[in-house]
């Protein structure tokens, strides 16, 4: 039935989106032809608060109309369709269903050679009513790719294969193998045919089953029209009904099918050789422009595709060769398809795949998985695996089931089967189609099928200079990788041992590798189950006296692969060429700040300080030479030792003074280099509004602040329709401790009852001193969204300082106070305990010495002395 678009306002959040689009203007009579009209969409209490792109409208006979659809101007918008205009509409007869994915996006010149009553796209998606609330998919008309009205007669393809002729016998061609992609012109040897519309015998058109057109051909006046396909059994001519297709009458009395692949094989589209038209020239309408048509040669065995465009001079028509999809396919390198790849929610639906390709892994052969592969894995939650073994290369071409892993069940989604097929040199080809669910997509095996192994094709980089060493004891060279042209996967090697590049954790002050920026790994060496993983590098100036600011210069990312014998592989690349003088660093094991040119060998009876040990504690490594020779080493080598001093000194200085008491502070702590975040209206009980934060561009760290006063993400469910948006983004996880330092969360939207429908890009969040919390807010996976703030954690600021100008504390030196406290504090209680001590012994003297004065005293006043005097 037809609808138009609606010509007045239109609520919110109908028609399968946000915003609602609607015809600003009246809808035009027959006689006025074609007109623009604007187009508004509504926000709030204002009906066109947005205009989008104007569009052109044409009234048609039969009492509906078509409307020249382009891309809104706005997000999350969509076309109406206005139910209460409903009506049976019998002359839509010349056009098929179309949804807004498929939509033929052809350009044409804007004065049109055709009627766009008889050429157009039906478009019925029912979610557009204005009856229709907002749909959970989120509907948005930006992201289709609209194309005006075009006029097939004009953009064909010409299909000259003489095999398909009425009165050609043999063969065995399957029309179900090419892919059809649009309009066609049938032609015989140069000549213009048309598809059969009566029953033909069966093999014949080089085929089993022939295909013939189930009704009569179109006139000019009829456009567009849709015909039945039959295929003759025998007995029965039209035991087998293919896919309708569509068919136009063009004027130079010939005909352009829209052809689709059958729906069975083998069968093919006869050409029928009675109604052959001969066509010396082609003349085009547009520009007059002759394009001349010469006869084929031979036979064909596939289809070759020559669109015939306005802009095309001249067309001549060729044998067609066949073409083996292991020398014509298209490379798949995307890593995020590999197996052992988490997170993101891609659909492989959504992709317009067209022809063979061929699965790579930055840069290396891989296959298709062919057993079951976990969920949540390649990129996606259903992972698709192919559901049969790969072939052999003398197997030719086959058919292979597709599976989705979901649960429990390997199988639990069947998708459409594919085509593969094994070429020369190791490698397979897909014939990928748009799967049947989502979100889904082919995987990636990376695990065992990885036909080029960088641990087996690598350069050996074995430049002594590049061990890590302190400015102390040599100064920096004059090198510099950004100079280099990196090529492939290297392995480190120092003096015939292995060595690797030190990670960012094995930074310390005035480091140096050869150059003036010293490179190191941002994150952990993987394992040999991990495969080929990303790392960041961060550099570390020569000068840099604090270590840790080892993080706060960024090179280029490099990936690295764990390999059998204990070392790993880098695919190496030109850094960053803002930083000074990059050079990638080398370590064989043991931190080498302890060697000066000497060979480093370990002593195993000296037991290594850590990072830790190295920082918190105030004392220092000092290099020591030892004088024999250790277990383990040779006798002719000089060893360096790291041995703790007697002296605590603290972290080396090039100032000549004692660390401890004036260390730089940390310039990379997210807890005092943030953005203050304060909008109120990402309260969790602010209502209305439709923000959206994946228009906004994040970068680094931010606090969330209510008013002024300090706030927290929600960490559960928040309802729909909150904080400013429609998408409520909370916290899917607790928030960390101080000690737990930086973590990553993940982050939840909800839909209807389910809290975490919507799953966006995860997030870093750190708890900081002060009761506060910070984030590394990203964009967001979708619109409408945004991050909440949960006003039932406000905590006042009684102190609230801006982050750009509040110093952050150093750890040492903190530790240095507490100890230097304590000291103090014990020594008080010493003082007070001896002067107690003191003070008691000195009164219990003071009672003794008058006890005895009085005992004299009373001695000599005793009676009894004076009896024993003489008289």
């Amino acid at each position: 039935m037809g609808v138009r678009m609606p010509d007045s306002c239109v609520d919110e959040s109908r028609c399968g989106t946000d915003v609602t689009l609607w015809l600003n203007g009246s809808h035009p009579r027959i006689e006025d032809g074609t007109v623009t009209r604007g187009v508004c969409g509504r926000s709030g209490s204002d009906c066109c608060y947005y205009r989008s792109t104007p569009i052109r409208v044409k009234a048609c006979p039969g009492n509906y109309y078509v409307y020249e659809f382009v891309k809104p101007n706005v997000c999350d918008a969509a076309y109406c369709a206005d139910v209460s205009t409903l009506s049976l509409n019998t002359t839509q007869t010349n056009s098929t269903s179309a949804t807004s994915s498929n939509i033929n996006t052809t350009d044409t010149a804007n004065n049109m050679t055709f009627d766009p009553c008889s050429v157009y796209s039906a478009l019925d998606n029912e979610w557009r009513g204005t009856d229709r609330g907002f749909h959970t998919d989120g509907f948005d008309d930006t992201l289709v790719e609209w194309g005006g009205c075009y006029d097939p007669c004009n953009n064909y393809t010409s299909l000259d294969e003489s095999w398909r002729a009425t009165n050609k016998t043999g063969g065995f061609h399957c029309d179900s193998s090419f892919n059809w992609n649009g309009w066609y012109r049938l032609l015989y040897n140069g000549m213009s045919v048309r598809m059969p519309d009566s029953c033909v015998n069966i093999y014949r058109c080089g085929t089993d089953i022939t295909l013939w057109l189930n009704g009569s051909h179109p006139q000019i006046e009829d456009g567009i029209v849709t015909r039945g396909v039959c295929g003759n059994s025998g007995s029965d001519c039209c035991q087998y009904a293919s896919t309708p297709i569509r068919v136009k009458a063009c004027p130079g009395n010939y005909y352009v099918y829209e052809i689709v692949r059958p729906s069975f094989c083998n069968t093919s589209y006869c050409a029928d050789v009675t109604t052959i038209t001969s066509i010396p020239t082609i003349t085009m309408t547009a520009k007059s422009t002759e394009l001349t048509s010469t006869p084929n040669v031979g036979p064909i065995t596939s289809i070759s595709s020559i669109r015939t465009t306005a802009a095309s001079t001249e067309l001549t028509s060729t044998p067609n060769i066949f073409k083996d999809p292991c020398n014509n396919y298209t490379p798949l390198d995307q890593p995020w398809r590999a197996t052992n790849v988490t997170g993101l929610n891609i659909c492989d639906s959504n992709f317009n795949w067209n022809g063979w390709y061929r699965l790579l892994y930055y840069g290396m052969s891989v296959r298709m998985p062919d057993s079951c592969v976990d969920e949540s894995r390649c990129g996606t939650d259903v992972t698709l695996w192919l559901n049969g073994s790969h072939p052999q290369i003398e197997d030719g071409i086959v058919t292979r089931g597709v599976c989705g892993s979901w649960g429990s069940d390997c199988c639990s989604y069947r998708s459409t089967p594919i085509r593969v097929k094994a070429c020369p040199g190791n490698y397979y080809v897909y014939e990928f189609v748009k799967p049947n669910v989502c979100n889904a997509a082919y995987c990636a095996d990376t695990t065992n099928t990885i036909t080029s192994d960088p641990c087996s094709v690598y350069t050996l980089l074995d430049n002594d200079w590049r061990r890590t060493v302190t400015r102390f004891y040599t100064s920096f060279g004059a090198f510099d990788d950004t100079l280099v042209e990196w090529s492939g996967w290297y392995r480190l090697n120092l003096q015939g041992k292995s060595a690797q590049i030190p990670e960012s954790d094995w930074c310390w002050s005035l480091m140096s590798c050869g150059g003036y920026t010293a490179l190191l790994l941002g994150g952990s060496h993987p394992q040999l189950q991990d495969g080929i993983v990303t790392r960041d590098v961060y550099g570390s100036y020569v000068y840099s006296n604090d270590s840790r600011q080892c993080n706060s210069y960024r090179s280029n990312p490099i990936q690295v692969k764990a390999c059998p014998g204990n070392y790993h592989v880098y695919r190496l690349v030109k850094p960053a060429v803002s930083l000074p003088m990059p050079t990638y660093c080398a370590d064989s094991g043991w931190p080498s700040q302890c060697s000066v040119r000497e060979q480093q060998i370990p002593d195993p009876r000296v037991k290594p300080i850590s990072l830790v040990e190295r920082w918190l504690l105030p004392k220092r490594r000092a290099v020591v030479h030892v004088a024999q020779a250790v277990e383990g080493t040779r006798a002719a080598d000089p060893v360096l030792q790291c041995q703790e001093p007697a002296e605590p000194l603290g972290p080396p200085r090039v100032d000549g003074k004692k660390s401890g008491d004036d260390i730089p502070a940390t310039v990379n702590d997210p807890c005092y280099n943030y953005t203050a975040l304060d909008q109120p209206w990402r309260a969790t009980n602010e209502t209305g509004w439709f923000n959206c934060d994946s228009s906004f561009i994040w970068n680094g760290w931010y606090r969330l602040l209510y008013n002024g006063m300090s706030v927290r993400m929600p960490d559960s469910c928040v309802n729909r329709s909150r904080c400013g948006t429609d998408i409520t983004l909370w916290l899917n996880g607790s928030h960390p401790q101080i000690e737990d330092g930086i973590v990553t969360r993940g982050v939840c939207g909800r839909s209807g009852s389910d809290c975490c429908y919507y799953r966006s890009t995860p997030i870093r969040v750190k708890a900081c001193p002060g009761n506060i919390y910070i984030y590394e807010l990203v964009r967001p996976t979708f619109c409408n969204s945004t991050y909440c703030a949960d006003v039932n954690t406000i905590t006042p600021n009684t102190n609230l300082t801006s982050a750009s100008i509040l110093s952050p504390s150093n750890t040492g030196t903190n530790y240095l106070i507490i100890l230097y406290v304590a000291l103090g504090i014990a020594l008080c209680g010493i003082a007070t305990f001896l002067a107690v001590h003191f003070w008691r012994r000195y009164k219990r003297s003071e009672v003794n010495t008058e006890n005895t004065e009085e005992e004299i005293y009373n001695d000599a006043f005793s009676p009894s002395i004076y009896e024993s005097l003489p008289t």
